[in-house]
């Protein structure tokens, strides 16, 4: 059985705060926002076809409580004069794939629109999408869905002689180009339609059909993945996700407790509506991924291995994107002043795996499931124990721990390279090429908040930016080495998107501006895995470089 239905609660809500009388389908995770597409801003522009004003494409806010607020829009550079549609986002390259209506001219014939996909760098200041160059044809190509690396994508794609039929495709990306779309292989495409794909953990498939079988409309569907890299004969996904209507772009979180969905079904708020869901377990039972993690322990003073450590690793009953106090052990304390009371949530931990140790060379290899998290706890003779929080799906599989000596003091390493303000950086005339490292705009651990008093040297960019229009920057934003490298690649991004954002508002022109995140991948200190460093030392890494790349 690949989704579990036995003993597992789920919930769906209507997502109000963005829904609106008109359409807003097609969800898809964007780092920590939600895209999605829209109709109804454009009310004078009609398509006649469909009777409906051309679709765009926004992004909104998740709360906390997994529900969606602030809606904005892409610019205009990415809503074009069309229809914009179902999209997907690459965090390893900050590009995003969407669906475009695309004008095909025919000379002595009769123009034609196909959908197409286009790509959009976001590091740039003023995004231009260009056509993707997949497959040259008179057919659409729609809906793309990329894996976790970002090297291979599934559409939707009318190619087949089926006329009006669309069928689902893969196409890998290979020394930075496509290659021609060959259809999925497995039990997937009928003589029906099959679209909008959703990739999950690189080995589940979540699409929808208007195939016969299912509740009506278009209805979702799921597939494994096979060894031989084929697909497994479709599921059809039982209510509430799906209904007599159409139900489709289902995303899920990797720990397959919660996300989002689009349908048309009655008692929502306009057309088609996006729905968020939660349920009590991993939606998809016999499709856990878990992985081998390699743990290196080492001394923290001579960095050798050290053989023979205790090992245990204990799961926690925490979800963090979908928080619930039955997560939690709850302690009630008095507060400190009269009457008032404190709640201490600990979170609730699992059954412990069985204990395993390093060998010879400091190594243990641990299997351990994606989706979630564990509490590591080390000890060794001679050393003081040491507990760790790690998180499976947004942790190396590779780590080290590094442990004290028990008799040894606590060192403090001091950084020589001590930032230093200077207000007149841009006083000198600086050339094509040139890089200027600002020290001084400091982010807080984990944010991308520019820090309060600290954006002295973001003034001095931008008045040396308004006094030469001509000037064009790219901005270069850094972290430290704390946290899964992925993850603070899309830090660093957010973190120059925040210096962009800052400029912009003190009237710099937005295609002055690129941007680009290295994430940890650039430290500039000793601070790098696994090293112990202060706070002072951690924040010398976090910080934003400036590329002349005009003037």
């Amino acid at each position: 059985m690949l989704f579990n239905q036995e003993q597992n609660r789920i919930s769906i809500q209507n997502e109000q705060n963005i829904n609106t009388e008109n359409l807003e389908s097609s969800p898809s995770f964007w780092g920590d926002k939600l895209t999605f597409m829209y109709s109804g801003i454009k009310e004078k522009i009609f398509d006649t076809r469909i009777d409906e004003p051309f679709f765009d494409i926004g992004y909104c806010d998740i709360d906390t409580f997994n529900h969606l607020n602030k809606r904005n829009s892409f610019p205009k550079q990415i809503n074009g004069d069309f229809h914009e549609g179902a999209m997907d986002y690459d965090l390893n390259t900050n590009k995003l794939y969407f669906t475009r209506t695309y004008k095909a001219f025919k000379l002595g014939g009769q123009d034609t629109m196909y959908l197409k996909i286009f790509e959009t760098d976001l590091n740039i200041g003023k995004p231009k999408p260009k056509l993707l160059n997949i497959t040259d044809g008179d057919f659409s190509l729609a809906h793309p869905a990329l894996d976790l690396a970002g090297h291979h994508m599934i559409l939707a794609s009318g190619k087949k002689p089926n006329v009006g039929k669309m069928d689902l495709y893969t196409t890998e990306k290979i020394d930075g180009a496509w290659t021609e779309i060959i259809p999925l292989k497995g039990e997937i495409n009928t003589d029906a339609n099959e679209v909008f794909p959703v990739w999950l953990r690189d080995s589940i498939l979540i699409f929808s059909s208007d195939r016969k079988g299912g509740y009506g409309g278009l209805d979702l569907y799921i597939s494994l993945k096979t060894p031989e890299g084929s697909w497994s004969a479709a599921k059809l996904l039982p209510q509430p996700f799906n209904s007599p209507y159409d139900d489709f772009s289902l995303v899920v979180r990797p720990d397959g407790k919660s996300g989002y969905f689009s349908s048309n079904r009655p008692g929502g708020k306009g057309k088609d509506d996006i729905y968020s869901f939660t349920s009590e377990h991993d939606l998809f039972v016999n499709s856990i991924r878990s992985v081998e993690f390699s743990i290196s322990v080492m001394d923290k003073l001579t960095l050798e291995p050290i053989s023979g450590a205790t090992i245990s690793l204990t799961p926690l009953e925490v979800d963090i994107n979908n928080f619930t106090l039955t997560s939690f052990n709850i302690d009630v304390l008095a507060g400190t002043d009269p009457g008032d009371l404190l709640l201490k949530l600990t979170p609730k931990k699992g059954i412990s795996l069985p204990l395993i140790y390093s060998d010879s060379e400091g190594k243990a290899y641990p299997n351990l499931v994606l989706s979630k998290q564990y509490i590591i706890h080390v000890e060794a003779e001679e050393y003081e124990p040491i507990s760790l929080l790690i998180d499976g799906q947004n942790t190396s599989t590779n780590f080290n721990i590094v442990m004290t000596p028990a008799d040894s003091q606590n060192e403090i390493f001091v950084s020589d390279n001590a930032p230093k303000k200077d207000t007149s950086i841009f006083a000198k005339k600086f050339e094509k090429g040139d890089v200027i490292v600002f020290n001084d705009i400091f982010y807080a651990y984990n944010r991308s908040d520019i820090l309060e008093n600290q954006s002295y040297e973001l003034d001095a960019l931008a008045t040396a930016l308004l006094e030469n229009p001509r000037m064009k920057i790219r901005l270069e934003s850094h972290t430290d080495a704390r946290g899964n490298a992925a993850y603070n690649m899309q830090l660093s991004l957010k973190r120059a998107e925040s210096a962009r954002a800052y400029l912009i508002e003190k009237g710099v022109e937005e295609d002055q501006i690129d941007i680009k995140g290295y994430g940890e991948s650039k430290i500039r200190n000793h601070c790098a895995n696994g090293i112990p460093c202060n706070e002072k030392e951690h924040q010398f890494n976090r910080r934003t470089e400036v590329v002349i790349l005009e003037n």
